[in-house]
């Protein structure tokens, strides 16, 4: 238990532990209340598993008055130069931080923020990225960055698909509805979500070749370089739970657009998307996202969101921003130093950026060196 004189600390107790699956059943529960998929048991033990590299876990709970209200999932990334603790699920999740109900969040912050306070005690450095943003900041943090999430707000105000088409642009709303018909024109065109669990393992690569035939001519991608066995493991996980949407839009029987994409709770959040580029005059990319939107919003969800990245065809579909940050914490000369280094890693070219270890690297992209602690 840490003790301290702050009047966080005070308020809250503090448990540290390294044992992930005994907080499997209050993880569950907390996530549940979060909306973000990316705080499930499922998805960040999965990470945990293929990249954690038996890495010493610091997982804290943290009660209010006897209530748990929050987990701190942390773990020391690295010891070389400076001692390094990061959230579980960096690199390959969109949205990290305390895991515990949405309305707890302000509470969560500031027990980070304590809990931060006590494991710098001597040097060190915490990253902690893609944070929710709040317009209180994080005591003793250093803001590295924010950047927007584009959102559909569909159920809470009352969207349909066709209100939602109507509030977007005459040009936007005049392409889709030219590019449908051409595309009606070139063959049988269906829509399909993976559901059997058989096949879940085979669309996954469609999806993966898709997006790689996207980003080919621009230089390639690297988002499941690395990490395809994980995308597998977890994919699975998250059909049998119901919350995995692998959406395609196929021509004659052939698929020419994807979107990998998650439904939990009342929001569907898109982490990838490809396409095939010999489509592109038919816009199937923008035809696909606008069928996922149309059928949350007869099945009630409450938001469509882009998760992080901020390109344009996000910035034509969508209608609301929300904003993540980035923040450090930095203690000693080594930290410091560190923190001053890795605050400039989004400026480093895709090549460059390649060459980051993993466990300092944050808004660089795609997918960095995975080197030993």
């Amino acid at each position: 238990m840490i003790a301290s004189a702050s009047p966080v600390r005070d308020r809250l107790r503090f448990e540290t532990t390294s044992d992930l699956a005994a907080l499997r059943e209050d993880w569950s529960r907390l996530a549940a209340r979060s909306d973000n998929v990316f705080a499930t048991y499922e998805w960040l033990a999965t990470w945990w598993e293929h990249f954690g590299r038996r890495r010493p876990l610091l997982l804290t709970t943290v009660h209010d008055d006897g209530r748990l209200v929050a987990i701190l999932p942390l773990y020391v990334a690295t010891t070389r130069p400076a001692r390094v603790l990061r959230f579980l699920g960096h690199g390959a999740t969109d949205q990290l931080g305390p895991i515990c109900d949405a309305a707890d969040r302000d509470l969560a912050r500031r027990a980070l923020a304590a809990l931060v306070a006590e494991q710098l005690h001597r040097r060190g450095l915490v990253i902690a990225d893609e944070l929710p943003a709040s317009d209180e900041p994080l005591p003793g943090s250093r803001l590295l960055a924010r950047s927007p999430t584009r959102v559909v707000p569909l159920a809470r105000t009352g969207t349909t698909g066709e209100a939602w088409l109507a509030g977007r642009s005459p040009k936007l709303r005049a392409q889709l509805a030219r590019d449908g018909r051409r595309l009606a024109e070139a063959g049988t065109v269906t829509h399909r979500t993976t559901t059997d669990p058989a096949g879940v393992g085979s669309d996954l690569d469609l999806l993966v070749d898709l997006h790689r035939r996207r980003w080919d001519p621009a230089g390639g991608s690297r988002s499941f370089v690395g990490r395809e066995a994980f995308h597998h493991d977890v994919a699975r996980q998250l059909l049998d739970r119901g919350w995995l949407r692998l959406r395609f839009l196929e021509v004659d029987g052939e698929a020419v657009a994807g979107a990998y994409s998650f439904r939990f709770g009342d929001v569907e959040s898109n982490y990838q998307s490809g396409r095939d580029p010999r489509w592109d005059r038919c816009s199937v990319g923008l035809l696909l996202h606008r069928h996922a939107i149309d059928a949350c919003a007869d099945e009630g969800v409450a938001e469509y969101r882009f998760l992080r990245g901020d390109e344009d065809y996000k910035r034509r579909l969508a209608n609301e921003v929300v904003e993540q940050e980035s923040v450090a914490w930095a203690r000693g000369l080594l930290g410091t130093a560190t923190c001053t280094a890795v605050a400039h890693l989004p400026r480093l070219t895709r090549t460059q950026a390649r060459w980051v270890p993993a466990s300092l690297a944050w808004g660089t992209g795609g997918t960095p060196r995975w080197g030993a602690p």
